[in-house]
C-alpha cells in the first residue's frame, strides 16, 4: 500500500509542478487511473477517520481539524 501511496504523490507533483498532461497519451493515462484509485480510497480513509472520532470523540490522533464540517440548511 505504500507504494501505491508514493506513487500517487509522485504523480500530484507531476501534475501540480507540471510534469504530467492530460494531453492524449501516457500522461492522460497515469491522471486518470490516480483519479480512479483516489475515488476509492478517499472515502475509505475518511470512514476509518470518522470512526474512530465516533469512538472517541477526545482523540487527538488527527489532530485539530484545520476546516470543520459545517451542515448547511438549505432553503
Amino acid at each position: 500500500m505504500r507504494i501505491v501511496f508514493d506513487r500517487l504523490y509522485t504523480l500530484r507533483n507531476q501534475v501540480f509542478h507540471g510534469g504530467a498532461t492530460c494531453a492524449e497519451g501516457w500522461g492522460q493515462a497515469q491522471v486518470h487511473d490516480g483519479s480512479r484509485i483516489m475515488a476509492s480510497l478517499v472515502p475509505v480513509v475518511l470512514a476509518i477517520m470518522q470512526a474512530d472520532i465516533d469512538r472517541d470523540p477526545g482523540t487527538a490522533v488527527w489532530g485539530t481539524v484545520a476546516y470543520p464540517r459545517i451542515n448547511l440548511v438549505r432553503e
